[in-house]
């Protein structure tokens, strides 16, 4: 053998370290030959060495910063205010779709529900300026939601099937506001649109009278009416004959019901509606129950009209089960179902609380609104084609 190299004890020294236990001197044994194994100091708490590259890895769990947690709290902030946001429309949403408007005040709010689905399109703005997906996926529904509320009104619906062909008959309607609409102005309303069939509500004694001065009984000869004070009083105004039936007892204001005698027509019966509004829970209980009483469609029976203030929308689900007895309100069916017909005053936007709702059989050409000065609603022409005999 060779002998050990005179510089091995220096290197030798240089590579040792007392606590190493690889390189802890033994007795009577020489050192292996090749290049020192250079070592790394003693390493931090928290850090670990690599076996192989000798790399040092960060702590495993590092203890989370105040600054971070902050952070987190002002990302989530955006998303919890547009969910509460969202959070009165949604609840609006549910109180239409599921009809849980029987009571007052829900009977009454109801009402706004087009302009409530105007305002929808804030929580989608917020919703958007948040990007968060979730709460604008949300308001997008929402959306969608409201938009099938309204937009079948505005929509004209296709002609019945088979399209009836008998006589043509013009139906008007018009709340007198306590009888103190102009009676010059509703007479010549119905001589000029030729009204074939007249429905009054709040028609007083004087202003059936004041309407008889101005040549009603003249256009319209014939007359199923039940004056009364206030609200109460109501009336039917025909071309042709007319019998009165016998409606529904014990409800006020007054429901004239009659049979309508048209010449080439099968049996038609109209009756004139006005319950009161729903300002209350006394009188919210009455409205529920006259729109209830209304006699329902039938198909197979007389061709029935109903015409007046129903203080009622599309939005109420108990006009909405009238409507499906087998009723087709006129204004909605030629895309007119938006327009008002009731403001409390002039450049107030209003609701749609007058309507003339036909049996399914019959076909509606076209409505139109008309102003009476000194009633706070406006008169609605309907004129409808009958089935034949």
């Amino acid at each position: 053998m060779s002998p050990v190299p005179s510089a091995w004890p220096i290197l030798a020294l240089r590579t040792w370290s007392p606590g190493s236990r690889g390189n802890r001197a033994r007795p009577g044994r020489i050192p292996p030959s090749g290049p020192p194994v250079r070592h790394r100091p003693d390493t931090t708490e928290g850090e670990t060495v690599g076996r192989s590259t000798g790399t040092t890895s960060p702590p495993a769990q590092a203890e989370a910063s105040p600054e971070g947690g902050a952070a987190r709290r002002r990302w989530r902030l955006p998303s919890v205010l547009a969910w509460l946001l969202l959070t009165p429309w949604a609840l609006w949403a549910l109180l239409r779709g599921f009809g849980l408007d029987g009571g007052f005040p829900l009977a009454a709010a109801v009402t706004l529900t087009p302009y409530t689905a105007v305002t929808v399109v804030l929580p989608l703005v917020a919703a958007l300026l948040t990007r968060r997906w979730r709460p604008v996926a949300a308001a997008v529904a929402l959306t969608a939601v409201f938009a099938a509320f309204l937009v079948p009104r505005a929509l004209a619906d296709a002609p019945p099937d088979p399209v009836p062909a008998g006589p043509r008959l013009r139906v008007l309607t018009l709340n007198l506001g306590l009888g103190g609409a102009d009676a010059h102005t509703v007479v010549e309303l119905v001589r000029t649109t030729g009204t074939d069939l007249l429905s009054l509500q709040e028609l007083t004694p004087d202003a059936a009278a004041a309407l008889t001065a101005e040549g009603l009984d003249e256009l319209l000869p014939h007359a199923v009416a039940d004056p009364g004070p206030g609200g109460t009083g109501g009336g039917l105004y025909s071309r042709h004959p007319l019998t009165e039936r016998p409606g529904p007892a014990g409800h006020l204001p007054a429901m004239p019901w009659a049979d309508v005698e048209v010449a080439g027509a099968p049996a038609v019966e109209a009756v004139s509606v006005h319950p009161f509004p729903p300002t209350g829970t006394p009188r919210t209980r009455n409205w529920t129950a006259y729109l209830e009483d209304l006699p329902p469609a039938d198909p197979d029976g007389a061709v029935r009209i109903l015409a007046g203030d129903f203080n009622a929308t599309h939005d109420h689900s108990v006009f909405r089960e009238l409507l499906d007895s087998g009723y087709t309100d006129a204004a909605d069916a030629v895309g007119n179902g938006l327009a008002p017909t009731w403001s409390p005053r002039d450049g107030v936007p209003g609701l749609t609380l007058d309507h003339v709702l036909v049996d399914t059989r019959v076909r509606i050409t076209r409505t139109s609104l008309h102003r009476v000065p000194g009633s706070d609603h406006r008169a609605l022409l309907a004129e409808l084609v009958l089935p034949a005999a």
